[in-house]
């Protein structure tokens, strides 16, 4: 039974893949993804006079179709990504070099457009997009900010939650004390997990400008939304903390906000490791 499901996955791969088979498909340009469970499947494809996406068969984007929300033409489609569940999202750009990122057909990024409300937009170069199964994004580009030290982040939903000369805690100390930043975001190196973890590729640097070396980080955007530390969720770490801390460690269980604020070592968990970095964070940097 196993191996007739799997054939006729595979099957039903192919007749997705013969419905767009034409002369207009560049030869070998083609990339193609589905779910595990083979109910859906993504392809990109070079074609005659620009590139195609065709989700579960049917066409959702090709070069000189308009953007959704009047964004736009596309001229070019460079990246797409299928999540387990179905979800997809691709990027490319538009005629002049502006960029954009559309997620199961919806606008979510386009060169000019706010970021998450406010002054910032993004700017020319969208550089890698991601989707996981519950249909949260990541969108990972340049922006308007001027300061060329701080004009890359990367965004989930639309929020901010890493950019470029953020610093790096090397050691998992839970501190800022290894002297080391990112300096750029490695193009297309970047995964988004269920739990909104992202574990990409960056370039580091230290205070001093020195470039270091390429890095596998990860940073947890479902975690603690303001510092390690806050475990009484007010934004700042100080005494007010401690017995919020401590109530945090007896609870025990899952981990929710700002209770994650305590997890000094980003583990899951409330342990003895935590307790002598917190007591040693809240005295040494409050």
């Amino acid at each position: 039974m196993g191996q007739r499901v799997r054939e006729q996955r595979v099957h039903a791969a192919e007749r997705h893949l013969n419905r767009w088979r034409s002369a207009d498909w560049a030869p070998w340009d083609r990339i193609f993804q589905t779910t595990p469970n083979g109910l859906h499947t993504l392809i990109r494809a070079s074609i005659t006079g620009g590139s195609l996406v065709a989700y579960d068969g049917v066409r959702v984007l090709r070069t000189g179709d308009a953007l959704p929300s009047g964004a736009g033409n596309i001229n070019s489609i460079f990246e797409t990504h299928l999540s387990n569940a179905g979800d997809w999202i691709a990027r490319g750009d538009k005629p002049g070099a502006d960029d954009w990122a559309v997620r199961n057909g919806a606008l979510v990024a386009t060169t000019g457009q706010s970021i998450d409300g406010g002054a910032e937009t993004w700017g020319n170069s969208i550089a890698t997009v991601r989707v996981n199964s519950n249909g949260d994004y990541l969108v990972i580009g340049n922006t308007s900010e001027t300061d060329p030290l701080l004009d890359a982040v990367m965004t989930i939903n639309g929020q901010i939650i890493v950019r470029e000369s953020d610093p790096v805690d090397l050691d998992g100390n839970g501190l800022f004390d290894d002297n080391i930043y990112i300096t750029s975001f490695s193009v297309g190196n970047a995964w988004l997990a269920n739990d909104k973890r992202v574990h990409f590729l960056a370039t580091i640097r230290n205070a001093e400008g020195t470039s270091l070396s390429t890095a596998f980080l990860m940073v947890d955007a479902g975690g603690c939304q303001t510092i390690l530390g806050d475990a009484n969720g007010t934004g700042g770490r100080n005494g007010t903390d401690v017995q919020a801390f401590v109530n945090c460690l007896l609870t025990g269980g899952p981990l929710t906000h700002p209770c994650k604020c305590a997890d000094m070592d980003n583990d899951g968990d409330i342990d003895s490791i935590d307790v002598t970095t917190f007591a040693t964070t809240v005295v040494l940097d409050p």
